[in-house]
């Protein structure tokens, strides 16, 4: 199948259609070879797939970013990608997939179930992407422990899920009455049960694992319905799609290092949470109780055998139906699970135990005592867990080396009714690549604090360096102008008194001081005998010194600092209305530093001495910036100089 210009699905040309069978072979393998000449170029382009989406974390769903995202979605877009398809993701519930699946509507449904009913209405790949089972999970304190304990309850299940068959046939199998309440997808199951409005819900292994906590649920006892997990196709889709898919999933699986297990090492790191259920226990009571019932029933009305012979045939073949399926999950689960009795002894290990710790589950664990086999294969002294599960009466863990390998244990105890332990739940996971990603992420925050620490350094050391600077560029242009010596310090001083009062931060007053040391620095290129003149200015004496700031920004551009220092001295004659120079900016178009230095200059210069007059005062002087606030300066700048003076700001040497 391929894609046309107009988004249609359409069939490729086969050399098997029937139009081959009119034409003798060598007519027909001439034909063929003229359309092949004729396909268009854009027959080649890549192949777009609709690909359906729904919510069941962690194997598919929508991340918080709004991205498909989970093991299926991992798994198609690395073939995808190999095969040079596009994907194009159709987002619904379970039921719509399926059905705009059915329609032809997508092309692909990840995460279904082969069934022989939806054989006949979907194409299925050959190779399964994963296996799975469900579970029932209840609220903390429930006390559903067993099939027997969903009498009369109200379940809730995926809509158009197998799982939810299933559980219907296992209910008839014990003759069992619920209720069975559909939910579009597993999160709204889920709430749900955490709301009270129904008691139980069913959820596959991977969701419940992942969700339950979130939920406030726990995991019962009962598991059922193991399963194989496909990718789904649309009946009118190109076989080659299929095959392509088959023949890459089958390349993955073969790669421990490939996607395929990155992606469930990734989106399945928790612990596995499943409960195995105390199968022996349930079966010697239910046994127990069929016969008691079988026997009583026979003394009390004989004609009654044969139905309680059928009866209880019924239940054992239910019973015996529900071991295979718990044995097939048991089998299935990739950590080491160990089934104990109350003194610690391995009553059942699963085979992951064997690929684990590299022995024969058989002759090496099934039968022998848990402290002796760790002791054994473990070979350090670590804090064993199980004696705080057999405490605490709850889930221990801890995390031990094994070989070249870290593992993650856990240790579940399991209570009867009376809280006494009759066993436990012992599970060790590989966590092997988690832990050398924390500890390279360790690794690379020290090697982060080491850089920022000499980054630290050399900054202050930068500081310092143009900070000197600064001061030496101060010096020179006042030592050319002995009747303005100390003006710049002078300024300064004010500046930084302004911007408190403003409250600025240390920073930023910081650099309105460096600025104002070094405000006049362009004075260094006017005659020192126009600096020095004591009478009036000419007219082009005072445009020559209107050019200090022009040479300032020249000279201060060059110092490379984080912070507008050349700008800030060349706006500092600048004044509100517009009447400044340079270029007689006005308004916020000044920055804000250059008319805190401009208020500071101006107050400075009318309060002390110059050759061509005698010093105004701080009063004088305050009360002619008062009478240009809002008009030449910015009125805050002036309220804060104000606000300073009133609080007993004063020169260290008054001019």
């Amino acid at each position: 199948m391929v894609e046309g210009s107009s988004g249609k699905v359409v069939k490729r040309h086969r050399f098997d259609h029937p139009i081959w069978g009119t034409l003798p072979r060598g007519p027909a393998l001439f034909f063929l070879a003229l359309v092949l000449w004729a396909v268009p170029a854009a027959a080649s382009e890549p192949r777009q797939l609709r690909v359906g989406i729904y919510e069941n974390m962690p194997k598919i769903f929508t991340s918080e970013s709004g991205k498909p995202s989970g093991i299926f979605v991992d798994i198609i877009e690395e073939i995808a990608a190999h095969e040079g398809w596009t994907i194009e993701y159709v987002r619904g519930t379970w039921s719509e997939g399926l059905e705009r699946l059915e329609l032809g509507q997508i092309d692909l449904m990840p995460d279904v179930a082969f069934t022989s009913d939806r054989e006949r209405r979907y194409a299925f790949t050959r190779e399964s992407v994963l296996s799975n089972w469900s579970q029932l999970y209840a609220k903390r304190g429930s006390g559903i422990r067993s099939i027997l304990d969903v009498e009369g309850k109200r379940i809730s299940t995926l809509e158009g899920s197998v799982q939810q068959e299933a559980f219907r046939s296992l209910l008839n199998g014990f003759g069992l009455s619920a209720t069975l309440v559909s939910f579009p997808d597993y999160p709204s199951a889920f709430r749900s049960v955490s709301e009270g409005k129904t008691d139980v819900a069913i959820a596959n292994r991977f969701f419940g694992a992942g969700n339950r906590q979130k939920y406030n649920l726990e995991d019962t006892a009962v598991i059922f319905n193991p399963a194989q997990l496909y990718f789904a196709a649309s009946r009118t889709l190109d076989p080659g799609i299929l095959e392509a898919l088959d023949r890459n999933l089958a390349g993955l699986k073969k790669n421990p290092e490939s996607i395929y297990y990155r992606s469930i090492r990734k989106w399945t790191a928790e612990d596995f949470e499943g409960w195995v259920p105390p199968w022996m226990k349930t079966l010697s009571i239910v046994l127990g109780s069929l016969t008691v019932l079988g026997g009583i029933g026979t003394l009390v009305l004989k004609g009654q055998v044969k139905n309680r012979t059928a009866a209880l045939q019924k239940s054992m073949a239910a019973l015996e139906s529900a071991y295979r399926h718990w044995e097939s999950t048991f089998n299935a689960v990739q950590d080491a699970v160990w089934v104990m009795d109350a003194d610690s002894n391995i009553l059942l290990a699963n085979p992951a135990s064997s690929k684990l710790f590299g022995v024969d589950k058989d002759e090496f664990i099934a039968g022998r005592n848990c402290r002796e086999v760790r002791k054994e294969i473990v070979h350090e002294a670590h804090a064993c867990p199980l004696e705080a599960a057999r405490r605490e009466k709850t889930r221990a863990g801890t995390t031990v080396p094994l070989g070249d390998k870290w593992v993650k244990v856990t240790i579940d105890p399991i209570l009867d009714s009376a809280e006494k332990i009759r066993g436990f739940i012992h599970i060790m996971s590989d966590i092997t690549e988690m832990k050398k990603a924390q500890e390279q992420l360790a690794q690379n925050e020290r090697e982060i604090r080491t850089v920022n620490g000499e980054l630290k350094e050399r900054i202050a050391e930068l500081r310092v360096s143009w900070e000197q600077t600064l001061q030496v560029l101060a010096n020179v242009s006042e030592s050319r102008d002995p009747y303005t010596a100390g003006h710049q310090r002078r300024v300064a001083e004010l500046a930084v008194a302004v911007s408190r009062e403003m409250g600025l931060s240390e920073e930023k007053i910081r650099e309105i001081e460096l600025a104002a040391l070094v405000h006049d620095t362009g004075k260094i290129e006017i005659p020192s005998e126009i600096l020095a003149k004591p009478g009036k200015l000419s007219e082009l004496e005072f445009e020559l010194i209107k050019t200090h700031p022009e040479a300032a920004l020249k000279i201060l551009q060059s110092v490379t600092v984080n912070w507008p220092l050349a700008e800030t001295i060349h706006q500092h004659h600048e004044r509100l209305d517009g009447s400044g120079y340079p270029r007689g900016l006005s308004g916020e178009k000044i920055l804000l530093e250059a008319r805190i230095l401009a208020v500071a200059d101006v107050m400075e210069a009318m309060s002390s001495h110059r050759p061509y007059r005698a010093a105004l005062g701080t009063g004088k002087a305050l009360e002619e910036l008062l009478s240009l606030k809002g008009v030449k300066f910015d009125p805050l700048v002036v309220e804060a100089c104000v606000q300073a003076f009133s609080k007993g700001f004063s020169w260290e040497r008054e001019a």
